[in-house]
């Protein structure tokens, strides 16, 4: 009996000892997963992806990317809130902290309080893009059209309530038109509908749609934001835009990086650090900017702060939409 006793005090000593050694190990000891709520292609897993490559040198440990597309992000939402705050899961996120809580209130999840706020990853800007056989060429003839056939032409989206979804319908509450929304799974499933002609109309994230634009395939009329992009001059921006109310619509979407609430704060600014290093290479600014999107980091509390006025932005813009 005393021998049993003995045994099972030094069974758990033990055992408290291996779960101390397992603790103490410094971060990252294993592989990092970052998940993405979005099929293989589009924009956030172009930038998951980007990331992933360099920071698996940085940390020195496999940075491994994890697409969970469907319901608007909620199935990678779900998995990451559902995951140890070890710093091990991860979760680039789109618009799902900042745009879907303001045109949904049965989210799962609270964007300030569930999940532990990293770093920005990226900006991007989308085209405004027709299927080529829609006689426009500009925002201002796909406008005109609209008004002529209304409630005739169908746009797609990567799923409801995302940024491609909710940019469009201000658009058409902004100009006075009427459309009617296709959602998909992701930006891919949509621009390839759009190029078989299912869809006459999108709004597609520069990544996805430069090499269909390219080689004629969909037909950018518009590009969201102030500037041209280097490969499409002959594009025109919203901000140059003859329609006054589009032209301070802004840039279309902010990739970020987060993870499950409680994360360490040692844990979080070491995957910081790595971020930002990354950010800063010149061959990653290269990379990306091939792609128009734009490297961004800084510091976690900055990415709080930009994004709960982001939110504030949104709720604001979307309390009169129909969606």
């Amino acid at each position: 009996m005393v021998l049993s006793r003995v045994l099972r005090v030094f069974l758990f000593v033990m055992a408290s000892m291996i779960a101390a050694v397992g603790q103490a190990q410094p971060f990252p000891s294993k592989p990092i997963k970052i998940v993405v709520g979005f099929s293989p292609g589009g924009g956030a897993d172009i930038v998951a992806r980007g990331y992933a490559a360099q920071l698996q040198e940085v940390l020195n440990t496999p940075v491994i990317v994890d697409n969970r597309p469907g319901a608007s992000e909620l199935i990678a939402a779900q998995a990451v809130m559902a995951a140890p705050p070890d710093g091990y899961t991860l979760w680039v996120q789109v618009n799902a902290l900042t745009l879907a809580p303001a045109v949904r209130n049965d989210l799962p999840y609270d964007p300030l309080k569930s999940f532990t706020y990293i770093s920005r990853l990226a900006g991007v800007d989308a085209l405004l893009s027709v299927r080529k056989g829609l006689p426009v060429s500009s925002i201002e003839e796909l406008i005109s059209y609209a008004k002529a056939n209304p409630g005739k032409l169908s746009y797609g989206s990567g799923g409801v309530g995302i940024a491609n979804h909710v940019v469009v319908e201000y658009i058409a509450q902004l100009t006075g038109i009427q459309m009617t929304h296709v959602p998909y799974k992701g930006e891919v499933d949509m621009v390839r509908d759009l190029i078989g002609g299912g869809i006459d109309f999108g709004l597609v994230v520069g990544a996805v749609a430069l090499p269909f634009a390219a080689d004629g395939r969909i037909k950018p009329i518009a590009i969201t934001g102030s500037e041209r992009l280097s490969s499409l001059p002959s594009v025109a921006p919203l901000g140059e835009s003859s329609v006054k109310e589009l032209k301070a619509l802004g840039d279309y979407a902010t990739f970020g990086l987060v993870g499950p609430a409680g994360m360490p704060p040692a844990v979080v600014q070491k995957i910081n650090e790595a971020v930002n290093k990354v950010a800063r290479m010149p061959d990653v600014a290269q990379r990306f900017e091939k792609l128009q999107i734009k490297p961004k980091a800084g510091s976690a509390a900055e990415f709080r702060q930009q994004s709960e006025a982001e939110l504030m932005r949104w709720r604001s813009v979307t309390k009169n939409l129909k969606l």
